[in-house]
C-alpha cells in the first residue's frame, strides 16, 4: 500500500489503471488531489470523467460503470464520492472489481474513514494508492500548505506575517486559501506579504473567536453563540476546552 499526502500531491505522477483512496473529510484537499489525477490521465489517455455517490449507487449502475469488457467500453476515470457510505451489497461489488482490476480506467474513492477489519475495504485498500486529507487539526500543519501557496503566487510572506496568518485563519485549508487570495488582491503587485497587511485583511485571531463567543452569552445571543461554538469546535478547540470555557463563564457570573 501506498500512502501519499495530498499536499504532496505534485510528486504523484498518475498512471491509468491506478487507483486512489482519500482518506479525510477536507474538501479543498479533496478537490485538490482529484484535480491532479485528472489533469494527468487526461493529458495521457485522455479518459472520460464518471462520478457518482456512495449514498446513491446501487448495483446495477456500480457493475455498468466497472465493465471493461464491452465493446462500448472506453477508457474512463471513475469518481466515487462518499465511498463509506456504499451499502454492503455495493461494497461487496466493489470489492469484487478491485480483485482484478481493469488497467483500461481508474478507480478515485473518497471517504471520510473507513472500517479496515471489513473484508470489502481490505481488499480496496491493498488495491489503492492512499492519499490523505485531514483537516488541520491545529495551526502549525498549516505552515507547508502555506509556503508552497506562497510559491505558487510569487509571493512571500516575513515570519511574523506567516505568524499573524496562521493564527487568525480558520483552521480549514479552503478558508485559509480564500484569505491568502484576498490578501493577494489587496497588496497588488508587492511581492512581500508584511503582518499590518495580514491584520488589515483578516482582522481578529482566533482568539477573538472566543471573546466574541462571551460577548454573545453575555448579550443572550443565543443564535450567534450556537455559531460561535460550533466555530471552534471545529478548530483546534477541544470538546472539554469549550465545556471549561462555559463554566468559567458561569462561574464569574454566579460568584
Amino acid at each position: 500500500m501506498n500512502e501519499i499526502n495530498a499536499l504532496e500531491i505534485d510528486n504523484l505522477k498518475p498512471k491509468l489503471g491506478e487507483n486512489f483512496l482519500l482518506l479525510g473529510g477536507d474538501a479543498y484537499l479533496n478537490d485538490l488531489a482529484i484535480d491532479h489525477i485528472r489533469k494527468h490521465l487526461k493529458s495521457r489517455a485522455k479518459v472520460d470523467l464518471v462520478i457518482i455517490y456512495g449514498d446513491e449507487a446501487k448495483v446495477p449502475e456500480i457493475n455498468e460503470l466497472l465493465d471493461s469488457y464491452s465493446i462500448f467500453s472506453r477508457a474512463k476515470l471513475i469518481l466515487i464520492r462518499n465511498a463509506d457510505q456504499l451499502r454492503k451489497k455495493e461494497l461487496d461489488t466493489l470489492a469484487n472489481y478491485f480483485r482484478e482490476p481493469s488497467e483500461q480506467q481508474s478507480i478515485i474513492l473518497t471517504a471520510e474513514k473507513i472500517d479496515n477489519k471489513t473484508a470489502g475495504w481490505k481488499i480496496i485498500g491493498k488495491a489503492c494508492i492512499h492519499i490523505l486529507c485531514n483537516p488541520p487539526n491545529y495551526g502549525g500543519v498549516l505552515s507547508p500548505w502555506l509556503d508552497k501557496a506562497l510559491t505558487k503566487l510569487g509571493l512571500t510572506m516575513s515570519l511574523k506575517a506567516k505568524q499573524a496568518f496562521i493564527s487568525r485563519v480558520e483552521l480549514d485549508y479552503a478558508n485559509a486559501n480564500n484569505e491568502l487570495q484576498k490578501l493577494a488582491l489587496l497588496v497588488g503587485d508587492k511581492k512581500e506579504i508584511t503582518e499590518s497587511d495580514v491584520i488589515r485583511s483578516i482582522g481578529s485571531s482566533r482568539v477573538g473567536t472566543q471573546i466574541d463567543f462571551y460577548r454573545a452569552l453575555g448579550n443572550r445571543q443565543v443564535k450567534e453563540a450556537m455559531q460561535l461554538l460550533e466555530r471552534m469546535l471545529n478548530s483546534e478547540f477541544k470538546a472539554l476546552q469549550v465545556l471549561f470555557y462555559l463554566i468559567k463563564f458561569y462561574d464569574t457570573i454566579y460568584y
